[in-house]
């Protein structure tokens, strides 16, 4: 199955039956992306992302574990180096910190490592 094009409810069939969900997917700089860059990791970092965990949630999970990026970390620790602005990968990396974080809901937890 290939997540990347696969339905949320197909994602969802997959998920069944499984407390938590541990995701560890995401674009980096080791394969060239097309310019701009920032549309396919928008599309990577937090589309797809969100569709497996809303999947996730759908099946009956509980929790929800997303491995992002020390970069996140960096850009929050030192705002002054404008990480965020000057690299699309940062820039969506912290936006699917933002948005796995909001996804959270009763019966459902979600964390950023």
């Amino acid at each position: 199955l290939d997540i990347a094009t696969a339905a949320e409810s197909e994602l969802a069939r997959i998920l069944e039956g499984q407390d938590a969900l541990v995701y560890a997917l995401g674009l980096d700089d080791r394969k060239p992306l097309p310019k701009p860059a920032y549309k396919a990791l928008r599309d990577d970092h937090v589309d797809l992302c969100l569709r497996v965990l809303r999947a996730a949630k759908a099946a009956g999970a509980r929790k929800a574990v997303v491995l992002g990026s020390y970069f996140t970390s960096l850009a929050r620790l030192r705002p002054e180096l404008g990480l965020s602005d000057a690299h699309p990968y940062v820039r969506t990396r912290g936006e699917q910190s933002r948005a796995v974080l909001a996804e959270s809901a009763r019966g459902f937890d979600t964390f950023m490592l």
